[in-house]
């Protein structure tokens, strides 16, 4: 493969006189260049800021209405939770109040989440161990993005699988089940989060070191008996964080509940029935056509202000396992040196391994253990079924609906009352608009909040505190904070564009609030992936820049970034996936959702691009879905939604592999 052109460090082209040239000028552009930055590094702490701010005032609004409204029937604000009902989007009978108690909500959140978890958390930690330790490393090429495939398509697509494929089949087995009801929601979030499982556990498993490897093989330990007795226990930390974070994403989850779960609010514990979450609550609230003033669009901020508080706890607790993991691996005793030259294990490496093998009985030709690796990798083997099961299942049913649909005037007509007639066209047109709006704004943002975290934060925190372990304790909390509001649920996203950019700045439900609430988003996303790569760029490099005279500025501009600039491609084509996928967040800012036959560049109203209404696929897909005669309808729009995804991530996985084994350096 071709590397990026570089300019040729030390010949004509990078004399030390060409950058060397008038100081004043340089170190003014150096201070703007930093400067602009450090502004654009404060977005997602204000992110963080805006969330609690408006959820704390708007919540406080919600009891101050409720308490006024049902002042003569006995409101209390401990009645948010003491009651044992829900329903704030019912109006009360004369003299009685609302109930309002969020423990129902809260209930059938971690009902679905605890589901969840129970799937997530087997199928995720033996895909690691087949990701790891037994699928070859051409093939794993391939399998692990499929694997992580799940995670990247749009939970609206598996609510509906649920809504119209999934409950039906498991009422034909088991009648009981109600056609709402939270198992679906809780084994499909399951599948959903694997992901998460996956990746912490493949980074962790891989972080042993190979020296333990060595060690049990050289003891007679036979593959599995190794990672059962060394490799999980080791990776223990890390795979507490990952069920923490699994499950923190199955409570926040939205669409799957909203279509599986059903929204009527009950005080359950019995996963067969029906249930309303936390989330899809929220959902329901703000695409309810309701004023902004009233009750029922003010209590999606009390419950948002739960929502945010529990998952910003069980984030905090599994990024701090994943530190822990992460400092546990550096003090395992094992040299650097000794990993890198292939050197026989250390007697520390022994003495640790021997705790831990203690009751072991190691016998050459026992056949017991024989079948215990056999059975041990078929059931990691087996892990793989139920993802690839469901992706199969998914493209393949929604073609055979919907296939019928697929046509020319299916892309070039309006949403339209008669299925016969209706298209595709304005939520086509209105989701690649926001698309690109949106990405234009990650790219400016994103890359300059990743050029100062990487590059200058350092130095501009030693100057402001001038202590070595307060910076680095600063970093480390604007890290966790990057962490959080990447785990953050879409939907609190969504509430935080309702109330900052459609009531505060008065921008409508338009393009501009839909834009810009995805934009925030997936900051974070496209900050770490930005950083990522700019951290892969060789130091050498840099200093070769430094020695013919370039500044810091001329060296990220003219050296890192063109370097990094796969990564950074994939990054961008990452978040368009993400962008272009989001139902819940959009949900909030939209609105009610009702007929679009216009896209963002006709509108009646002759509002303009940027503050028109608009539709996108996702949420016309939860239009049609929620209506028989249109399922094939939806059916089609998630074959074309799933299709350019998979462009979109087939693209970004070339593009971040595309200089994968060239460096520089070589």
């Amino acid at each position: 493969m071709v590397a990026p052109e570089l300019p040729e460090l030390g010949n004509g082209s990078l004399e030390k006189g060409r950058w060397a040239s008038d100081h004043r000028v340089v170190n003014f552009w150096e201070g703007v260049f930093a400067l602009t930055t450090a502004i654009l590094a404060t977005i997602p702490i204000l992110v963080f800021l805006a969330i609690i701010v408006f959820m704390v005032y708007d919540s406080v609004e919600f009891f101050r209405s409720y308490l006024e409204e049902g002042k003569a029937a006995g409101a209390t604000i401990w009645q948010f939770f003491t009651d044992r009902e829900w329903t704030v989007m019912f109006e009360p009978p004369e003299g009685e109040r609302r109930r309002i108690g969020v423990i129902s909500l809260i209930i059938a959140s971690s009902i679905v989440a605890l589901i969840a978890v129970a799937v997530a958390a087997p199928l995720g930690v033996l895909m690691s161990v087949v990701v790891t330790h037994y699928l070859p490393k051409r093939l794993n090429y391939f399998i692990t993005p499929v694997l992580n495939m799940i995670s990247g398509v749009p939970t609206i697509v598996l609510g509906a699988f649920a809504f119209s494929s999934f409950t039906p089949a498991l009422q034909k087995i088991f009648p009981q089940i109600q056609p709402y009801n939270l198992l679906v929601s809780g084994l499909l979030v399951g599948l959903f989060v694997t992901p998460t499982v996956l990746g912490i556990g493949v980074s962790a498993i891989n972080a042993v070191p190979r020296s333990y490897f060595e060690a049990a093989y050289s003891l007679g330990m036979r593959k599995y008996e190794y990672i059962l007795n060394i490799v999980l226990p080791t990776v223990f930390p890390a795979l507490i964080a990952a069920f923490t974070l699994a499950f923190s994403r199955a409570f926040g989850e939205t669409m799957i509940p909203v279509l599986a779960s059903g929204l009527t609010p009950q005080f359950t514990f019995n996963p067969l029935q029906a249930g309303q979450t936390v989330a899809s609550f929220i959902f329901q609230a703000a695409t309810a056509a309701v004023g902004f003033d009233t009750l029922e669009f003010k209590s999606m901020f009390a419950t948002g202000l739960v929502l945010f508080l529990l998952t910003f706890a069980l984030n905090s607790v599994g990024n701090l396992s994943r530190r822990r993991f992460a400092a546990q691996i550096e003090s395992l005793g094992v040299s650097k040196v000794e990993e890198g030259t292939g050197s026989l294990p250390g007697e520390e490496t022994f003495y640790a391994l021997g705790e831990r093998m203690t009751g072991i009985e190691f016998k050459r030709n026992d056949s017991l253990r024989a079948l215990g690796g056999a059975i041990f990798a078929g059931l990691s083997y087996a892990s793989l079924v139920p993802t690839f099961l469901l992706l199969l299942f998914l493209t393949v049913s929604n073609f055979r609906q919907g296939a019928r649909y697929l046509n020319g005037k299916f892309f070039t007509q309006f949403a339209d009352p008669d299925p016969e007639q209706a298209g595709i066209l304005a939520a086509l047109v209105g989701n690649l608009w926001l698309v690109l709006l949106v990405l234009v704004i990650l790219i400016v943002v994103g890359l300059g909040a990743a050029i100062f975290l990487e590059e200058y934060a350092e130095i501009f925190l030693f100057k402001v505190f001038r202590n070595r372990k307060v910076v680095q304790w600063v970093e480390t909390l604007l890290e966790i904070n990057l962490d959080n509001l990447s785990a953050i649920p879409t939907i609190i996203y969504g509430v935080l564009g309702t109330e900052l950019f459609i009531r505060t700045m008065k921008m409508g439900r338009s393009v501009l609030a839909g834009t810009l609430t995805l934009a925030i988003l997936a900051l974070p996303f496209v900050i770490t992936t930005f950083r990522a790569s700019l951290r892969n760029v060789p130091a050498t490099l840099r200093y070769a820049g430094y020695a013919v005279g370039m500044s810091k500025s001329q060296v990220i501009l003219r050296i890192a970034i063109p370097y990094a600039f796969s990564g950074l491609t994939s990054g961008v084509l990452l978040a368009a996936t993400v962008t272009m996928g989001e139902t819940a967040a959009l949900g909030a800012v939209v609105g009610s959702l009702g007929l679009i036959s216009f896209t963002p560049f006709n509108n009646p109203e002759g509002r303009g691009p940027f503050l028109s209404q608009f539709v996108t696929i996702p949420l016309q897909i939860y239009i049609w879905a929620t209506k028989p005669t249109t399922e094939p309808l939806a059916a089609a729009a998630i074959v074309v939604l799933l299709t350019i995804l998979l462009i979109l991530g087939a693209l970004a996985l070339f593009t971040a592999n595309l200089f994968q084994s060239k460096t520089y350096e070589s």
